[in-house]
């Protein structure tokens, strides 16, 4: 699927109407479990209905993606990217200091 948006105010509007585009792509093909991976951290809240503080050229759209989820009768799940990288980061990081630890251990037998 190629969509094309002509008059984009920036990377929050941008991201905003490729949820939409995908939502309603989705809605059409009758899909139900969907995941939204976003970078635009405001988005996540107010598509969850949890924050009102979406900027006002954006609200139109935010309904809009809100309707989608409510006509698909699912919930979506909304993934922060940036939450998800720094769990994977400290996971990783937790991997390692288990692996000297265990390194440690062998060393002193």
């Amino acid at each position: 699927m190629c969509v094309i948006f002509n008059e984009v105010l920036g990377a929050d509007h941008l991201e905003s109407l490729a949820v939409f585009e995908g939502m309603q792509w989705a809605l059409q093909l009758g899909l139900k479990n969907i995941i939204i991976k976003l970078d635009y951290q405001s988005l996540i809240p107010a598509i969850q209905r949890v924050a009102s503080d979406i900027p006002w050229d954006l609200r139109g759209i935010v309904e809009d993606i809100i309707l989608i989820i409510a006509l698909q009768k699912g919930k979506p799940k909304v993934k922060d990217q940036e939450k998800e990288a720094k769990d994977q980061v400290k996971e990783a990081k937790d991997q390692v200091k288990e692996a000297k630890d265990q390194e440690k251990e062998s060393k002193g037998d």
